[in-house]
């Protein structure tokens, strides 16, 4: 019966590897990794290629890189992008963004959650607007503005319950408190929260977006 032979067949698989543990382990790890690695490859492929950003007119926006022995290709200092903004004159916006994590407290139980820090143009250049209250905007740029911070989707759902009072209420991430002025729609870059930055002379971002 093929059932019974299938059985046959794997007490002998078994016991051949049982037999010999080196091999089995170097298989076992063999596949570990190959799945691992094609896991990885496919998501990086489906969120680059198949599926889209959430953004409007996405063939419109893009995401430069610099090619330097030494330096991260995706890191842009503030003297490159000042230069690359002030100079080129095909884009409509652009803006910097700095991944990173943060703690947030209050509220709840301390959380450790992704975000980033965005210059005020990096929302004009994906044309992505906030579900409630504002964006960041050239006057948080100004030297002395108060701190501010957008929030995500899910965690304006997790921590403040989805209330549209939260617009105006203080953050506290680390060690500094932030006014929250708006909350982003659901899914936007899959991230909790985005602070403003004012680039600091030396700093390097992770990524410059730029729309045409």
């Amino acid at each position: 019966m093929p059932v019974l032979g299938m059985s046959q067949d794997i007490r002998e698989a078994l016991r051949r590897l049982l037999a010999k543990p080196s091999f089995t382990i170097v298989a076992v790890l063999t596949l570990a990794l190959g799945i691992g690695a094609n896991t990885a490859i496919f998501s990086a492929v489906t969120a680059l290629l198949v599926r889209p950003l959430p953004v409007a007119d996405a063939d419109r926006v893009v995401s430069g890189i610099a090619l330097r022995e030494g330096f991260d290709p995706f890191g842009t200092s503030l003297l490159e992008y000042v230069a690359y903004r002030d100079a080129c004159r095909s884009f409509a916006a652009s803006g910097l963004a700095l991944q990173r994590f943060f703690t947030v407290t209050g509220h709840d139980e301390p959380e450790r959650i992704h975000g980033a820090e965005v210059t005020s143009g990096f929302l004009a250049a994906l044309a992505v607007p906030p579900a409630a209250g504002r964006a960041f905007t050239a006057e948080d740029d100004v030297p002395g503005a108060a701190s501010v911070a957008l929030i995500g989707y899910d965690l304006w759902q997790r921590r403040f319950g989805g209330s549209p009072a939260v617009v105006g209420t203080p953050l506290a991430l680390d060690t500094r408190i932030y006014t929250i002025v708006g909350v982003m729609p659901r899914g936007f870059l899959m991230r909790s929260h985005w602070t403003h930055s004012r680039c600091r002379s030396g700093q390097r971002h992770s990524t410059r977006w730029s729309r045409g």
